[in-house]
């Protein structure tokens, strides 16, 4: 019995020992916490809601209340609830004995806002407010509430989304335009009555606004009424576009001396009433995006290219989509003759690169897309990449790319996306596909997606794409290792005696042996990008390219997570033992391995 007393008195003994120790541990933390900086906490507190702040260090001591009352802590209060009770408690404990200190005020219903500020006036008190978003929204509530910010001296930003039914939209820019610091607006509806007769904005209030969001569909004739009082607007972002009444032709007078951006997510109108609409804003504009809707016309090369010249001298980046569908048989129509001027010097020059995209998971009908893409996100951004970190093909070797090779592998004319291509073997809707697609123009660049890697589809993408010089891959589901037939090696023979391709991006791949058949596939082939799983698949390919001896790969690039210089060395020792290599190159740049050797 008195061993257990006193093996009781041990354990005890123990937890206090333990205990104070804990508790002189956090002691230590706590204080070591509190002796950091006011300027650290201060941004500390920067990334927390404003809620969180008072929630989480109001009580813990006197220092931390002074911070948080402190008038240099800005609140930003996020309030992602939407229940009554959470928000009153909130606005009473907070927002307004708070309202001068709060930056910024994003609320899930704003309705509750409104209905305080009743009782409570939202007015200059919340001077240093910045921000202010307020969803679910009531369309006489913001009629009533918009008044109340005018004396706001520093609203920078607001955005309404509105779940109610909008009938009137100058109703709400006329109050919008009277905020006179106002640079950032939004405005989303849930509901809207397209009307082109409705009153114009008055003319007493210009407004200061510089970017302008427009979420919901919005007729032609309601934003050159919007426009007209934005003469200091840099960018414009419109959803939906209509021209309801086709009669409207004239040209309201616009004055958009500073818009360089403008996006249009769909563009109903007609091209020439998108012409007449592009001429009165497009003076300065540098980035134009849109996707338009139902008009062959947007496909005339020559049109644009005119328009381009005229009236839009600074665009460095074009970007547009059109959705062509195709039922039953492909056939050539008269507009798709316009394509191929699509990649005139005009377009090459300027990186503006036509895009044929078609989805192979959606058929019939299928939906082809006609798009214009800014550059290349292959080849052009791996090499900009390249020599952007200080590693250029003139730094690491006497053997150097030449300015014409260089402008060869970004000047790539006119690339065939394929999505979701869930073919093993072809058959003859898929070879009809193929060969109305290399009819619509002269395809150099080919991407295509795999569910599964199919050896027979890339011969007849080969076959019937004769002018392809880059090729990308990418396989998203593993099958088993692939077993040529005596056919598909005669196939391959066949193909690679013919193919021109000299560019190979694999993005994805899960058996290792399909490497080894597109190298052999493409024995033309000088630069390689692949990305790898791991060491021991990068090791392989490496071993797997240069035991072949291909005299014209001399450019790999390898992608691989935890690329470090010791993984540099690992490959340069076995390299060098095989004596794969005598004259080359070998470094790495954050996840990349670049491997160049000499051309023989």
């Amino acid at each position: 019995m008195n061993q257990a007393k006193r093996q009781m008195s041990v354990d005890m003994s123990y937890e206090e020992d333990t205990k104070k120790l804990r508790t002189s541990n956090e002691d230590k933390f706590i204080n070591c916490f509190e002796n950091l900086s006011n300027e650290l906490f201060y941004e500390i507190f920067d990334y927390l809601d404003g809620r969180d702040i008072f929630y989480g260090f109001s009580n813990l001591n006197s220092h931390f209340e002074s911070l948080i009352m402190s008038s240099r802590l800005l609140l930003k209060i996020h309030d992602y609830t939407s229940c009554k009770q959470s928000f009153e408690h909130d606005y009473q404990r907070i927002i307004l004995p708070n309202k001068h200190r709060i930056f910024s005020l994003h609320l899930l219903n704003g309705s509750q806002l409104i209905r305080y500020s009743t009782f409570h006036t939202f007015d200059s008190s919340f001077y240093r407010l910045e921000s202010l978003i307020l969803h679910g929204i009531k369309f006489n509530e913001i009629i009533s509430f918009l008044p109340n910010l005018t004396n706001l001296p520093r609203l920078f930003s607001l955005n309404i989304h509105l779940d109610d039914v909008l009938d009137d939209s100058n109703r709400i820019y006329h109050l919008i335009f009277r905020l006179p610091m106002l640079k950032y607006n939004k405005l989303s509806v849930n509901k809207i009555i397209l009307q082109d007769s409705i009153s114009s904005i008055s003319n007493e209030h210009f407004s200061s606004i510089k970017q302008l969001v427009i979420n919901y569909p919005c007729t032609l004739y309601n934003l050159y009424n919007i426009l007209s009082y934005t003469s200091k607007l840099h960018h414009l972002t419109c959803e939906p576009l209509f021209s309801i009444n086709e009669n409207i032709s004239r040209e309201i007078p616009l004055k958009l001396f500073n818009l360089t951006y403008c996006s249009i997510s769909q563009c109903y109108l007609k091209f020439n009433e998108f012409e007449i609409f592009i001429k009165q804003i497009s003076s300065q504009l540098r980035i134009l995006h849109f996707k338009p809707c139902s008009d062959i016309f947007y496909l005339d090369a020559d049109r644009w290219q005119q328009l381009i010249l005229q009236y839009m001298p600074y665009l460095h980046t074009f970007q547009f989509k059109y959705y062509d569908g195709i039922s039953g048989h492909f056939e050539i129509q008269s507009y798709h003759s316009f394509l191929n001027r699509f990649i005139s010097p005009f377009w090459i020059e300027r990186q503006w690169l036509l895009d044929i995209q078609i989805d192979l998971n959606h058929w019939p009908p299928v939906e082809i897309i006609f798009s214009i893409q800014p550059k290349r996100k292959q080849w052009n951004e791996l090499l900009i990449s390249y020599e952007r970190n200080n590693v250029t093909f003139n730094q690491i070797t006497d053997v150097n790319l030449s300015d014409q090779e260089y402008m060869h592998i970004l000047n790539s004319m006119s690339q065939l996306t394929v999505r979701n291509c869930r073919f093993i073997q072809y058959d003859q809707w898929f070879i009809d596909c193929i060969h109305f697609i290399s009819s619509l123009a002269e395809i150099t660049c080919l991407y295509i997606e795999f569910q599964y890697f199919s050896i027979d589809i890339i011969i007849q993408f080969l076959y019937r794409l004769p002018h392809l010089n880059s090729l990308t891959i990418v396989i998203m589901f593993s099958n088993q290792k692939i077993q040529l037939t005596e056919e598909q090696i005669n196939m391959i023979h066949t193909i690679s005696n013919m193919n021109q391709i000299i560019k190979m991006n694999i993005e994805q791949i899960f058996e290792l042996n399909q490497i080894d058949i597109l190298i052999n596939l493409c024995p033309r082939m000088k630069y390689l990008n692949v990305q790898c799983k791991n060491y021991i698949d990068l090791e392989y390919i490496i071993r797997l390219i240069l035991m072949k001896k291909n005299s014209n790969l001399y450019f790999l690039c390898f992608s691989i997570p935890n690329a470090d210089e010791r993984m540099v060395k690992r490959l340069q020792t076995m390299i060098d033992l095989k004596e794969l290599l005598v004259n080359y190159t070998i470094q790495h740049c954050h996840n990349k391995i670049y491997l160049q050797r000499q051309k023989y």
